[in-house]
């Protein structure tokens, strides 16, 4: 697996369309897990591809060319759609402020096609901006992959091999509630 990063990629580029299409078959699977959605539009996406804030990380598989995992990265809160900068501005302050919080907009790999490091390789390219800055990187992971899949202590496993000491800190736990009133009988 090759990995390639970019800061700007035209929607109008085949690479661009490439890029989505895979974007689209890993995260539409889980879109219906989380309250709050995990697939971006296809506006919001083509938004971030062209928003040079927003480094974009692109893995190449070595035997067929095509793309086979894909991840962004920006210390710009204002580029991540449905994310709160006064969040992390409360938590983080001038980490924030020093454009030193840097927030996973999203990572993913087709591990058939990049292989079973395929998620840790693209993982450890992203993060020599965040160790360099001595800062803090941020990310969404819904309670299937925290709970279930264990993915925030796994990610902290390939995060601690390259950067011994790094943290794993749960910053937020939204929990979505619902109050049914299909089988209340009338008063």
């Amino acid at each position: 697996m090759k990995i390639e990063k970019f800061a700007i990629l035209h929607p109008a580029e085949p690479l661009a369309q490439e890029i989505w299409d895979l974007y689209r078959n890993l995260f539409t699977p889980i879109n219906h897990l989380a309250a709050q959605r995990h697939l971006m539009t296809y506006d919001e996406f083509m938004t971030v591809m062209g928003d040079p804030m927003v480094t974009k990380y692109v893995a190449f598989s070595e035997a067929s060319g095509w793309v086979c995992g894909i991840g962004a990265l920006t210390p710009y809160l204002e580029s991540v759609p449905l994310v709160s900068p006064e969040f992390y501005r409360a938590r983080y302050g001038e980490l924030v402020d020093q454009r030193r919080l840097f927030y996973v907009m999203f990572i993913g790999v087709e591990t058939e096609a990049a292989g079973p490091g395929g998620y840790a390789d693209l993982l450890r390219e992203m993060t020599p901006p965040v160790a360099d800055a001595h800062g803090v990187a941020a990310l969404d992971l819904c309670a299937r992959n925290l709970v279930d899949r264990r993915l925030g202590e796994a990610t902290h496993r390939i995060l601690d091999r390259a950067h011994p000491g790094v943290v794993y800190t749960i910053d937020d736990h939204q929990t979505f509630v619902s109050y049914d009133y299909r089988n209340v009988r009338p008063a």
